[in-house]
Order: structure tokens, then sequence, then C-alpha cells
């Protein structure tokens, strides 16, 4: 068995440590890690390994760098319970008038998040310098205000998580220009996203209650969030508890490539499948980057995860007969198109591993590309072109 080791580095760096699969994962006291992180001579802690390319492109004119955009009001307190129906056990049955009452209360929140990511793409795809001024902008005025400092209930926690992975994976597209902006303090940032992580792994993963929640999807965005933050950071204790989210998933995952705990959702086993396939691949892509070779983790048990899902996708009979349920169909957009968000986890996937993307069929389904989804960072499609 082998510990993590990883070597602090800049954003610019790679690192070059690999680990088997059976790992032994030691979270060190997040306060003397906070204080041992080196810093540069802004004072901002040094990154990690990013899992994709960023523009090179400049330096960039100061003048350049403004945002004449409005920062949304930071949402402080969040408040957001199940949408599920209670009593259900697979909680697969919506309650409409608590998924309209969480709804409502997410709008102002997703909304942000999605802005955040898009400008950041924008930055990333096409250069545009207003757009990374305005995300580094928003980024640092919610971190002014502490958002998100006050989440009411585990279901905040829990919805937190995927927030957090956007805005951590679109950061890291905007770092080019951060160093530029005289008026971005990237330690800010930096601290508050520090704040965001810690209450998940101390308070709610870390509950010692055997909450389904701690060992299925929830737990994997958990770790795609963590190790996210761990990147932007250079908090390397974070991005190890997230590779150990990621090693706790994978390895449950059975010989026919079922997720135990997603199994038993019922008629929506197949839509969590693939809800909880979608961090694996990001803490994997963030992990291969920094020297981790996840995907080998078990066995390279989430290839048999992609397998199966992609099975049933396009032949529902083997899932339904294992859960019992007709499977709810997959969203689609005019024209037959899947909904991006749904298979943006495919881009990376098939960007590193071509051949079993077409053994699976990932290539056949019809979508229309750029993928997107906000959780993951955005355009995955112009992100993990290789």
């Amino acid at each position: 068995m082998f510990a993590v080791t990883l070597a602090a580095a800049s954003w610019t760096s790679t690192s070059a440590m690999a680990d088997d699969g059976r790992m032994i994962v030691a979270i060190s006291n997040s306060n003397s890690v906070a204080k041992s992180q080196s810093a540069d001579a802004q004072g901002q802690m040094k990154m990690l390994a990013f899992p994709f390319k960023v523009r090179d492109d400049g330096p960039y004119r100061q003048q350049e760098l403004v945002c004449a955009r409005p920062t949304p009001a930071p949402v402080i307190d969040l408040d957001v319970g199940s949408i599920y129906t209670p009593g259900d056990e697979t909680h697969s049955r919506v309650d409409p008038k608590a998924q309209e009452v969480y709804l409502a209360k997410m709008k102002a929140v997703r909304s942000y998040a999605s802005d955040v990511v898009r400008m950041a793409n924008s930055f990333h795809a096409n250069g545009d310098l207003e757009a990374a001024a305005c995300a580094l902008t928003w980024l640092q005025d919610w971190a002014k205000s502490d958002a998100l400092s006050k989440l009411q209930t585990r279901q905040a926690y829990l919805t937190s998580t995927r927030v957090l992975s956007g805005l951590a994976l679109g950061m890291m597209q905007v770092m080019p220009v951060a160093d530029q902006m005289k008026d971005i303090d990237v330690r800010l940032i930096q601290d508050w996203f520090v704040r965001r992580a810690e209450p998940l792994i101390e308070e709610v993963y870390g509950d010692p209650e055997d909450r389904a929640s701690n060992r299925q999807n929830h737990r994997y965005w958990g770790g795609l969030a963590v190790a996210s933050i761990g990147v932007v950071t250079g908090r390397k204790d974070f991005l190890e508890w997230g590779v150990e989210s990621y090693r706790l998933g994978v390895c449950e995952i059975a010989d026919n490539g079922t997720l135990p705990l997603e199994l038993a959702r019922g008629k929506r086993a197949r839509q969590y499948h693939n809800h909880a396939l979608a961090p694996l691949i990001l803490i994997a892509e963030i992990a291969e980057s920094n020297g981790i070779d996840a995907y080998s983790f078990c066995d390279s048990a989430i290839h048999r995860l992609v397998r199966f899902l992609m099975t049933s996708v396009f032949d529902e009979s083997e899932i339904e007969k294992m859960t019992g349920h007709k499977q709810i169909p997959i969203p689609k957009r005019p024209g037959g198109y899947y909904r991006g968000d749904r298979f943006a986890w495919a881009e990376p996937y098939r960007a590193r591993f071509p051949d079993k993307a077409e053994v699976f069929r990932i290539d056949d389904l019809k979508l229309r590309r750029p993928l997107y989804s906000t959780n993951l960072g955005g355009e995955t499609t112009t992100l993990f072109v290789r």
C-alpha cells in the first residue's frame, strides 16, 4: 500500500508521482497544512497542476482587464431540502412542491455559477479579457462577502458541492489574467474556497452516521469540489481527500459495472449512474494531471462503469431487469439530441481513451457539441481537446 505524496506546484507545472489504487490517505490537520503552503510574491498559495491547458498568449494590457458587469448579490444563507417524496426508499419519486421550492431557492446561486463559468469559458476559448476580468471580480466579490457561509441543512451542503466544483474549475481557466489585475487578490478567493471545503470534509462527509450520501454520488461530487479547490489553493490534503473519494466510488463498482447504491434508485438508476460517473471522471483527470494513475484504481473499474452506463443508454433491458423498474427517459433537446450536460463527462474520457470510447459507443450518442456542464467547468469539449 502507498500513501499519496504530491509536490507543490504552480499552475503551469506538473508532478510525477504515481499511485496503484491501494491508497491510504492521511488527512493532515487543516490549520497546519494551510500554514505550510508556499506562497508567491503576491501572497497567493501556489496551485497544483490543472486537468486542462490554459491560455498562454499573455501578458495582457491592464486597461483591458476591467469588468463592467455588476456582481450579483452574494448568497450567504442557503436552506434547501430534498426534492423527493418522504418515505420513498428509492428516492426516485419527485415531490413537485418540494422541487418548486428547491429550484426557487437555488436560482440565484445557479445563475451566478453559470455566469462565472461561461465567462471563464469565453476567455479560455476566445481570449475574451472582459469576461475573464468579470469572472475573477465576481469570485472576489462573493469571497469578500463570505458567500455560502451559512448553509442551514445537510442538503444545502450537498448541493453546494456542484456549485463549488464549477467555480473552482472556472477559476483555473482565468488564472493567466489574475496576476495582471491590480484589483484582484487571489489569496482572498483561495481562502474563501478553503472555508467552503473544510466543513465538507470535517462535518458533512465526516459525519460518523452510516449515511448513503457519504458513500454514493454525493460523496463523489464532494470529492470533486474538494479536489478542485485543492488544485486552486495548493492544498495537497484536499486533493488527496478528493482522490480518496474517487477510490471509494470506483472500488464499489461491481464486476458487471454497476454501483450498488445507484442501482437502488429504482426508475432513476440509470440517471444516477450517469450522475455519479461525471465527478468520478473529472477527479480522475485532476489526479492524472498531478501524477496519480487514478484510472487504474481497483483493476481499472471506472471503465466497467462507463461500459455499463453506455449499454443502458442504448438498451434498457438489462438495467430494468436488475431494478424491476422502467427507467425514466434521458432528457433530450429539440432534434432528438441528448442534453449535453448529461454527457459532458464523455469529452475528457473519449479524449484520453478514444479506443474505449469507440467500443462503448460514446461516439454513437446523438450530441450537439460543444458539450457544456457548469458543474464540470463549462464546455468540456473545448477544455479537454488534446
